[in-house]
């Protein structure tokens, strides 16, 4: 279960950038590297073509908050997919999602531990470390739910944060494991304002 607070930070990060989305930041050049996905979830592999950023900042009280979103997917349209509507994939996406949230409001290199969310924990200050996670969805092309997990082990390595985010996941589900490669250009930047939004992640629409 997810943390309660992590949920109205994830709901402001995720469902109040619409002002950015309005005007996001535009494509970055082609990544040097295509994204490489091994193993499947559910029996679902992800046959990766596509690795985009989305990275968010939010202010609650003194904490700053950063969080850096990497969808790795096999529709090779997801950055402009995600600009159109962020919240929502396409019938037929198979998507990974990893993500790195700090409280010092920057996002750095390193290797970042995945933990299960079991709801313990309070309310995080600057002091508090860094998490990690990772969320795995298959749709078929009715948008039934093939596969749907979060990661309870594993780790995201962060090699450089520079204009996108590059480097390696070792992430460990319910339903199977899976490991790979990114070279994810950032695709939308946004800054988080006003009352917590409900939405707390993509979902699959016709």
């Amino acid at each position: 279960m997810t943390k309660p607070w992590m949920m109205v930070m994830l709901a402001a990060l995720l469902g109040l950038t619409g002002c950015s989305n309005s005007e996001p930041t535009t494509d970055s050049p082609p990544p040097a590297e295509a994204p490489s996905v091994t193993g499947a979830v559910a029996g679902q592999a992800l046959d990766a073509r596509a690795a985009i950023v989305l990275l968010d900042h939010a202010s609650f009280g003194s904490t700053k908050v950063a969080h850096l979103e990497i969808r790795i997917a096999n529709d090779p349209a997801a950055c402009a997919a995600a600009k159109q509507a962020r919240d929502t994939v396409k019938p037929g996406t198979t998507l990974l999602t990893l993500g790195v949230m700090s409280f010092d409001g920057t996002i750095a290199p390193g290797t970042y531990p995945v933990s299960a969310r079991d709801g313990s924990g309070g309310p995080p200050n600057a002091q508090t470390p860094p998490e990690a996670n990772a969320d795995f969805q298959a749709h078929g092309a009715q948008c039934e739910a093939l596969a749907t997990d979060s990661a309870t082990a594993g780790t995201i390595t962060l090699e450089s944060v520079e204009g996108g985010a590059r480097g390696t996941f070792d992430v460990t589900f319910a339903g199977g494991k899976l490991t790979g490669r990114f070279d994810a250009s950032l695709c939308i930047d946004g800054t988080a304002s006003g009352p917590p939004s409900t939405n707390a992640g993509p979902t699959c629409s016709p």
